[in-house]
């Protein structure tokens, strides 16, 4: 999901060093947000830094509420302007790339999640976890999946044999501890080999 702040400040240089970037205040305070590989700022593509300049209010007071984002691209600062309301995105959830589409139905979630039931062995690393299917990739039989509650995932490459695996490393499995290990790991890595 996008997160949205507003450009408090545009700071260039002429000199190659330092780069431009921009003071961004968040306009949603309890808004959390993470600065990925491939994060964009209304789709201009930013370096993976986040810094918190110091910064003071009018009262002299410490503000804890301004970032600085940085352009991959010194010339992409000039479509910024003073005052517009720009979204970060990933932000602060998973943005599905291609070949990766999210599970819309609960038909089509609930078909995926009985079929891994069904594939998982009791000596399987997924064996007794309570999963979601929520994304699937539109050329293989990669299923991803979240944990229960958490912000841990599986990409599970189903086999499809309708019966337990006797080898407890099938279905093949990568376990992600994050959202955004997982984008920057995997839909990031397939989304290039998918276009390449």
């Amino acid at each position: 999901m996008a997160v949205k702040f507003e450009i408090q400040q545009i700071i260039t240089s002429s000199s190659k060093k330092p780069k431009p970037y921009l003071l961004v205040k968040l306009l949603n305070q309890n808004d959390k947000f993470w600065i990925t590989n491939h994060s964009r700022l209304n789709n201009i593509e930013l370096i993976k830094e986040l810094r918190q300049p110091r910064a003071a209010d009018e009262n002299n007071n410490p503000r804890f509420d301004l970032y600085a984002l940085t352009p991959s691209n010194r010339s992409d600062i000039e479509n910024f302007n003073l005052g517009d309301i720009v979204e970060l995105k990933p932000g602060n959830a998973i943005e599905f790339l291609q070949p990766w589409y999210r599970i819309e139905e609960s038909n089509r979630s609930k078909a995926l999640e009985n079929e891994l039931r069904k594939e998982l062995s009791p000596e399987h690393q997924l064996f007794n976890n309570e999963l979601k299917a929520i994304a699937k990739r539109e050329d293989t039989d990669d299923v991803l999946f979240q944990f229960d509650n958490s912000e841990r995932y599986a990409v599970v490459h189903l086999t499809w044999k309708n019966k337990n695996e006797k080898n407890h490393n099938y279905p093949r499995t990568e376990i992600f501890e994050h959202w955004t290990d997982l984008y920057e790991n995997r839909i990031l890595f397939d989304y290039r080999e998918y276009n390449d």
